[in-house]
């Protein structure tokens, strides 16, 4: 089945998309959204400009994500792979909250976690007063999906893992950034995390952080 730009039996792997970008991705940033709903945010087809998918091939990757259910209404019968009115997915995958900083030169935020003794993530500062004094590890960043996105970006997101990759040119994970709206969350930004990238910062915080990575809370989102 095909739901709004994304085959079924592959739609873990077709989540693999980001908006094309300059590299590194300088200001300014990507078109906005549509005023028009076409597709739902987990869909490149919901945002306007050029589109990358990440090359799994010459990688080994385990998924990590699973499809519990996908489900898209289109906007004409006749059209199967045309827009659709509504879409809703839902993922069982390791779910990590996570805080997220806007760079100011360029067009993409840090993604950190705050990891407490036992390797865990844990939420927004409130979550955890009177704790120690957790303090942010960096583990990657998020490309925003659109200019709406990067503007209204949340100071503290949910990140989605959607796989790990080894190899060249990827090694780490990869998944997204979502952001609650009403009961549901939508997609805010691709996140890319490269293993290589963070071994300078080798040390107890950081070895905290690629634990909470490996062992992220497996919920359906």
């Amino acid at each position: 089945r095909y739901h709004a730009g994304l085959w079924e039996d592959r739609l873990v792997e077709h989540l693999h998309w980001y908006v094309e970008t300059k590299h590194p991705p300088v200001l300014p940033a990507p078109a906005p959204r549509p005023a028009a709903y076409r597709a739902p945010t987990w869909s490149w087809a919901s945002v306007d400009g050029g589109i990358e998918f990440e090359d799994l091939e010459y990688v080994q990757v385990t998924f990590l994500a699973h499809v519990m259910r996908c489900e898209t209404t289109p906007k004409h019968t006749e059209l199967p792979f045309g827009e659709v009115t509504t879409g809703t997915l839902v993922l069982r995958a390791p779910v990590i909250p996570c805080k997220l900083q806007r760079n100011q030169k360029h067009f993409y935020a840090d993604v950190s976690i705050f990891v407490n003794e036992e390797g865990s993530a844990v939420g927004e500062m409130s979550d955890h007063e009177g704790g120690p004094d957790y303090s942010p590890t960096k583990v990657g960043e998020c490309l925003p999906d659109s200019a709406d996105d990067a503007q209204d970006l949340p100071e503290w997101g949910s990140l989605v893992l959607l796989a790990k990759r080894m190899g060249y040119p990827y090694h780490g994970y990869a998944g997204f950034v979502a952001k609650p709206q009403g009961q549901q969350f939508c997609r805010v930004g691709w996140f890319a995390h490269n293993g290589n990238s963070w071994n300078w910062n080798k040390g107890e915080a950081y070895e905290r952080s690629q634990a909470a990575l490996e062992n992220g809370q497996i919920r359906e989102i």
